[in-house]
């Protein structure tokens, strides 16, 4: 089962370099004719400003996440096993929240962010799973 966290922990490295990239989020801004695409990180606050509340939020659990894995890499904490579990599963319903506004809001980029939340969510859930036997 330690493959898992090993796994984990490499998908939550991918996560932060794809959050990282000036055009994982998207802001759309209507112009006099026209409409004004913005591309931004997920760690910029800009979106935040304009109610796109999930690639912030999104960014901000992928950084508790991967102080949780790093945490539990050195020691083998029960019940931290099973928060990171739920701190995975938050983290994919807001990469997935953008949507809600419209699928303008979502990049190839954050489709990418999404499904790899959701591959960690499920081998941390796995994980958490196993190990309470």
């Amino acid at each position: 089962m330690k493959k898992h966290l090993t796994l984990s922990t490499l998908f939550v490295a991918v996560l932060l370099a794809l959050e990282a990239m000036p055009c994982s989020a998207v802001l759309h801004f209507a112009a006099d004719t026209e409409t004004v695409i913005s591309y931004f990180s997920y760690f910029d606050p800009t979106p935040f400003g304009y109610a796109v509340f999930g690639p912030l939020i999104t960014a901000l659990l992928t950084v508790v996440l991967a102080i949780e894995l790093a945490v539990l890499i050195f020691k083998k904490i029960n019940w931290l096993r099973k928060v990171s579990a739920v701190t995975s599963a938050a983290m994919s319903v807001a990469s997935l929240s953008p949507v809600l506004l419209g699928m303008r809001y979502m990049t190839n980029v954050s489709w990418c962010i999404s499904i790899v939340a959701i591959c960690t969510s499920v081998l941390l859930y796995i994980y958490a799973r196993h190990m309470e036997k």
